[in-house]
Formats: C-alpha cells, sequence, structure tokens
C-alpha cells in the first residue's frame, strides 16, 4: 500500500512536468507547411490571431509580417546565429546578439521595449515576434518613407537596419 501511495504522489508530480515539456517543444517547433499560410495558420491558429492584431495596430500587411520572419527564422523560436570557433573548433562568442522568431538584437529589442511600454516580451513568444515586426516595420516607413505594403525593401531595411 506504502509503495502505490508513492508511486502515485510520483505520478502527480511528474505528469504536470511531462505535459509541459511537451507543450514547450510543440509549440517551439516550426511549422510544417511554411510555403502556405492558410496551412500555417491551420497548424498554428494562435499566430493568425497574433498576426492580425499587429496588422491592425502597426498597419502592416500579414503577408509582409510572415515574409521577414520566414526569412530571418524559418519561424523557429529557438534560433540564433552559430557561435564562431576558437581555433577552428572550440565554440566561442556568438557574431551577433540576434535570436528569436524575428532575430531581433538586443539593441532593438530594447528600444521596441521602450517604445511600446512592454516589461515582459520575449522575442521567443510569436505574438511579442509579429508585434516587433509590425513596430519595426512602422519605424522604416516613418524613417525612410518605404511602403508597408513593399516586402523586398521592407525586408533588406530589417536587415541592414535603418541607417
Amino acid at each position: 500500500m506504502m509503495r502505490h501511495s508513492l508511486l502515485l504522489k510520483a505520478a502527480i508530480v511528474a505528469l504536470p512536468l511531462i505535459l509541459i515539456g511537451w507543450y514547450s517543444v510543440v509549440s517551439l517547433r516550426a511549422p510544417v507547411n511554411q510555403g502556405d499560410l492558410c496551412l500555417m495558420f491551420k497548424e498554428h491558429p494562435s499566430w493568425y490571431w497574433s498576426a492580425q492584431k499587429a496588422q491592425k495596430h502597426w498597419g502592416v500587411p500579414i503577408s509582409v509580417q510572415m515574409a521577414i520572419i520566414h526569412r530571418e527564422s524559418h519561424f523557429r523560436a529557438d534560433v540564433k546565429p552559430p557561435p564562431k570557433r576558437l581555433l577552428g573548433f572550440i565554440p566561442w562568442m556568438r557574431p551577433t546578439s540576434a535570436e528569436g522568431y524575428a532575430q531581433v538584437v538586443d539593441g532593438t529589442w530594447q528600444d521596441y521595449l521602450k517604445g511600446t511600454h512592454q516589461r515582459s516580451a520575449r522575442r521567443s513568444s510569436f505574438s511579442n515576434a509579429v508585434d516587433f515586426v509590425g513596430w519595426y516595420v512602422d519605424q522604416l516607413y516613418r524613417q525612410l518613407g518605404i511602403p508597408k505594403t513593399d516586402a523586398a525593401s521592407l525586408y533588406m531595411a530589417y536587415y541592414l537596419g535603418p541607417g
């Protein structure tokens, strides 16, 4: 009886941890259908609502948001640039602080947090990433006059920075 009670307690503790781990893996996984937004949004419905919210707030079409994120991370939350190698084989420092869906560097992320009065936004959150892309594209539009529908020019400015 004592053994069954101990096993039950262990299962009660372990099950939530297993579910949290499974959810983390599933939510970070890149979509299978990256070439088809409709299928991708069917696979990740919350992404559509997040992208639509960013579109309404910043005026940046969903297609432009998705094109930038696709190019930057292929819709993977955990992407970081590979580290440089010391002596050709020892992993060393990363060449940039870029990370997350939108591959945002530390300084630009801090500008976004300050400019939008957010405290808890994370680069690995899809909702935060599309909001960032909308905010940044809006900044590019204001500074450089690039139309918010010109995905190619916006991506070049996104990649190179406005300066």
